[in-house]
């Protein structure tokens, strides 16, 4: 099955593929687009030139990323949560303030500790866990700033 052609109006061969084609574009410069997530019928468009970023770009990408996903659970928000309303640190209390069971506290603060988001230091039989704050206020500056990321006007849309 061919994509919608967004010129032709139809499905199967794409006119602008074709000429695009011809004129020196491969097939890994080419994005599918849907319409709408109502319609399944995509369209054909060419992406625009590859963005080129520097190292450091994309460093601090990953490391937003890896942040991300250590609080896309609401279990970690609301530990991360608990542990910057205290001072101090937190050793089992943590268990009593949530829900879930003490393995599955455990397994949300090992995924917040790897992403260096929370530390954690043994006091005997057991670790007690405190929120970096300077870790998390790096990070809180990275998601501002990507919030903050104006569109490129150089960039134009080849058609």
């Amino acid at each position: 099955m061919g994509a919608w052609c967004h010129e032709a109006g139809t499905q199967g061969a794409c006119s602008c593929a074709a000429r695009l084609s011809e004129s020196g574009f491969d097939g890994e410069q080419w994005t599918i687009y849907r319409l709408s997530s109502m319609n399944d019928k995509p369209i054909c468009c060419v992406s625009p030139v590859a963005l080129e970023l520097p190292a450091e770009a994309i460093e601090v990408a990953e490391d937003l990323a890896r942040v991300s996903k250590a609080l896309a659970h609401p279990i970690r928000v609301r530990i991360v949560q608990l542990l910057l309303a205290r001072e101090t640190c937190l050793c089992g209390q943590i268990v009593d303030e949530l829900p879930v069971s003490q393995a599955t506290v455990s397994q949300h603060l090992k995924v917040l500790k790897d992403a260096g988001l929370i530390r954690g230091e043994i006091d005997g039989p057991r670790v007690c866990y405190c929120a970096d704050r300077a870790a998390l206020g790096r990070h809180a500056e990275l998601l501002g700033a990507l919030v903050g990321v104006q569109p490129n006007q150089d960039l134009e849309v080849v058609r």
